[in-house]
């Protein structure tokens, strides 16, 4: 019966995704669609669901929604209870993982007490004490579960995605486009945006189109896929993501699929031709670059081209960031020194929210320690490919992510994620796949 119901979401998610564009797919529709797949689904995979992605309504969608309301808090809590007892070998067999992020939050702690302690630097860093916390959980439970079916996650996001959508088309009366029109969700939302208090919606076009990404990384971190699975499931996602016209959705796509199919092969994880791995590197970054030129030039689609070549108004405040560092360019201004300064929430980039906010020394340390989790002979990121799967195009998708649009509210994700890598006892089954 399982896998009869599994089978139906090949026909069940095209139609839910082609109807997004001509205006059949209600939210009632794809909220049913969701609700047996959390019966059909593994009680590992739904605590992964719920936790790092937190459902079709919360606003987790990108695993880090920094104002994330109460229901969202709720099914943190939901998926923390249905992984109990993984949380509780993380406890008694990898401890140190939740040391490293707590010794990297107590780190984080330090340039709080000497910032501005405004009430936005005290709810960012309290957030990413907990969203850090929650996500070690998380991604520890995704790594070491030999439950956890990718395939099943992947099904699980696609139609959260779909509901998604059709929640936002409904709540503000959005007008649907073609299938192949790829400019209406995103204008119809800054337009939205521009007239109300958008910061009140729970969910937005970056959610949408990032929740896309990651279910591409999740489903292609496998080691061993089928042909015909990879087309069906990467159309779907494609569609999503450029139907939601969020840039770093669609940048981390199409770098997840380039590093996947040039790179990411698991005979070079476990050979030792270094020059091999590094010129396979560059074939992987010169095809990506090649099929983004194509993308650029062949889309339809001035809203989804200019966002692409970068003309997203954001300059300003990168700008204002690397001044602040400049001014400040030992210990930062500290959490929540950015805001207080400029008046904006971010600088919308990592590297120069740390420098700004955590100066030299904060950026150097925090670089420090996220490198030397990754090359750790024993738990690094390149040795779990002895399991089967590809951590790292999961560590890809959060890292476009916080790169573009996010701060250490969000970010700290990137540091959990790192921090959930233990060893190659790690597991994730394929069985559909």
């Amino acid at each position: 019966m399982k896998r009869i119901v599994c089978r139906l979401y090949y026909v069940v998610i095209p139609i839910l995704v082609i109807g997004i564009s001509i205006g059949y797919t209600s939210f009632a529709l794809a909220l049913a669609a969701l609700v047996p797949l959390l019966f059909v689904s593994t009680r590992h995979t739904i605590a992964v669901f719920l936790v790092m992605y937190g459902g079709p309504l919360c606003g987790v969608i990108r695993a880090m929604y920094p104002t994330m309301p109460i229901y969202g808090l709720i099914m943190e809590f939901l998926g923390f209870i249905l992984m109990w007892d993984l949380v509780m070998d993380l406890f008694h067999n990898n401890l140190r993982a939740l040391g490293e992020i707590l010794l990297a939050l107590t780190f984080f702690g330090l340039f709080f007490l000497v910032g501005p302690r405004t009430e936005f630097a005290t709810t960012k860093y309290l957030t990413m004490c907990y969203h850090g916390l929650f996500m070690v959980f998380g991604y520890y439970t995704f790594e070491r579960s030999s439950s956890i079916d990718a395939e099943s996650l992947t099904r699980l996001l696609l139609v959260a995605c779909v509901c998604m959508f059709a929640y936002l088309i409904h709540t503000i009366g959005m007008h649907v486009g073609g299938v192949f029109d790829y400019d209406w969700f995103r204008e119809q939302f800054l337009n939205f945006a521009h007239l109300t208090d958008w910061e009140g919606t729970v969910i937005n076009y970056q959610h949408v189109g990032m929740l896309a990404s990651f279910a591409t990384a999740i489903f292609l971190s496998q080691t061993k896929l089928k042909s015909s699975l990879v087309v069906f499931y990467l159309l779907c996602a494609i569609q999503l993501v450029l139907t939601a016209g969020a840039r770093q959705g669609i940048f981390g796509v199409v770098i997840i699929i380039v590093l996947r199919f040039t790179f990411f092969k698991e005979a070079l994880f476990r050979g030792k031709n270094q020059i091999g791995r590094v010129l396979r590197i560059i074939l992987g970054l010169a095809v990506f670059l090649f099929a983004l030129s194509i993308i650029i030039d062949k889309m339809q689609s001035d809203l989804i081209s200019s966002t692409l070549q970068g003309e997203t108004g954001r300059n300003e405040l990168l700008i204002a960031g690397i001044a602040i560092f400049l001014d400040n360019p030992i210990f930062g201004t500290g959490i929540g020194g950015f805001e207080h300064i400029v008046n904006d929430g971010w600088p919308h980039n990592l590297i120069i929210e740390l420098l700004c906010e955590t100066g030299l020394v904060g950026f150097s340390i925090s670089l420090l320690i996220i490198i030397i989790s990754l090359f750790l002979k024993k738990r690094g990121v390149y040795h779990i490919t002895a399991s089967n799967q590809f951590y790292f195009l999961i560590l890809t998708a959060i890292f476009v992510r916080v790169m573009v649009s996010s701060d250490l509210r969000e970010s700290i994700e990137l540091f959990s994620a790192v921090f959930a890598v233990t060893s190659a006892k790690s597991l994730l089954t394929n069985n559909n796949a």
